[in-house]
């Protein structure tokens, strides 16, 4: 930058040089060819060259003089626009540096002069920067600040949306749970209260069978009595008929042959009849008696024949101890199967239910659940809940649990 500038000012100084001296030797030496056309025209011609050659001379001279005067002066223009330059250039450079300082400082919220002049408009327009800077921060701080909040009201809004969100979720998976709880504990309690209605019925089933047994027993008891009683009355009859023919006979043999003739006739046909009519009923009342004997010669034979009442069950878990009452006609090749149901297995879940809706246990308790049958050849055998009573001992929990039917029942 500094030596373009020089070369400008070393251009101008030459020009001048060149063109000034020029100007002033033509305006000389024309006024002096007028005056001396004027004054002496042809007579001094030769003076005229002479002194016009001199005057040329003096006026080389003179250029010569002014060229070295107009060269030291531009060279001392040069020398002062040299230094003028390099002070412009030392001063732009110290401006430069106190800007820069003064810049510097104004970062770390200190303000320096720059110049004597500069000084104080520097340090009032710093300050009015810092000014503008602090409120362009602190009005950035506060958007910032108030779109933080905007924005953690509305993080917060959406996560009271979510959380109630979730809350109403987790409400209706209850409430569905809740649901799905009590259909299978009404399925279980129904399903408890048809089998205790068909053991019911069953059972006064049984009962009313024994009773119809009971009474026909007691009517067969009381027919053969009955048949007994007339067995022995008509034996009776016999052995007074007999003892009332012999006394005829004798009467007769002692009597007149016509009385005897007479008598015989009639007491024939007589003791005929009473001796069918007594053969006949005693026929039939030694076939009631001998049905009546075969009956309970039969009913002796099953109370005799022996059924199974005892069963056991163990493995690493569990004992089961099963006693079937001798209704149950168990005998000696009925075996007792005890299967482990299958976690998540239809008749699994149904018992879990059962058992969460009648002991108030735990959904996330462990459950371990046994179903027990009879089975003769393969076959299964069906008893009745009333003919068993089973003991379940779990080796390492505190309580036990029997599942029969789906139903769930504390042992």
């Amino acid at each position: 930058m500094r030596n373009k500038v020089m070369k400008k000012i070393m251009a101008v100084l030459m020009a001048a040089m060149m063109t000034v001296p020029g100007y002033a030797v033509y305006a000389e030496e024309d006024t002096q060819i007028e005056a001396q056309a004027a004054a002496e025209a042809k007579a001094k011609a030769e003076a005229e060259a002479k002194a016009r050659e001199e005057a040329e001379a003096a006026a080389r001279a003179e250029a010569e003089r002014q060229a070295a005067e107009a060269a030291a002066k531009a060279e001392a223009e040069r020398q002062a626009a040299e230094a003028a330059a390099k002070a412009e250039a030392e001063r732009q450079a110290a401006e430069a540096a106190a800007k820069a300082e003064a810049e510097r400082q104004a970062a770390e919220a200190a303000a320096k002069a720059e110049a004597e002049r500069q000084a104080a408009e520097a340090a009032a327009k710093a300050e009015a920067e810092r000014q503008a800077a602090e409120a362009a921060a602190k009005a950035e701080a506060e958007r910032q600040a108030a779109e933080a909040a905007a924005k953690a009201e509305a993080e917060r809004q959406a996560a009271e949306a979510a959380a109630k969100a979730e809350a109403e979720r987790q409400a209706a998976e209850a409430a569905a749970k809740a649901e799905a709880e009590r259909q299978a504990a009404e399925a279980a309690a129904k399903a408890e209260a048809e089998r205790q209605a068909a053991e019911a019925a069953a059972k006064a089933e049984a009962e009313r069978q024994a009773a119809e047994a009971a009474a026909k027993a007691e009517a067969e008891r009381q027919a053969a009595e009955a048949a007994a009683k007339a067995e022995a009355e008509r034996q009776a009859a016999e052995a007074a008929a007999k003892a009332e023919a012999e006394s005829q006979v004798t009467e007769a043999v002692t009597e007149a042959p016509t009385e005897a003739v007479t008598e015989a006739p009639t007491e024939a046909p007589t003791e005929a009849v009473t001796e069918a009519s007594t053969e006949a009923s005693t026929e039939k009342a030694t076939e009631a008696v001998t049905e009546k004997e075969t009956e309970t010669e039969k009913k002796e034979k099953e109370t005799e024949k022996e059924y199974q009442t005892s069963f056991r069950f163990e493995n690493d878990e569990v004992v089961i101890e099963v006693k079937v009452s001798k209704d149950a006609k168990l005998e000696k090749d009925v075996k007792m199967v005890a299967r482990k149901l299958e976690t998540g297995s239809e008749k699994y879940e149904a018992a879990k239910a059962a058992t969460m809706n009648s002991l108030g246990s735990d959904e996330d308790g462990s459950y371990s659940f046994y179903e027990i049958v009879f089975e003769k050849n393969g076959a299964e055998v069906d008893v009745k809940d009333s003919h068993i009573n089973a003991n379940v001992s779990f080796k390492n929990d505190a309580s036990a649990v029997r599942v029969k039917d789906g139903a769930a029942k504390r042992i």
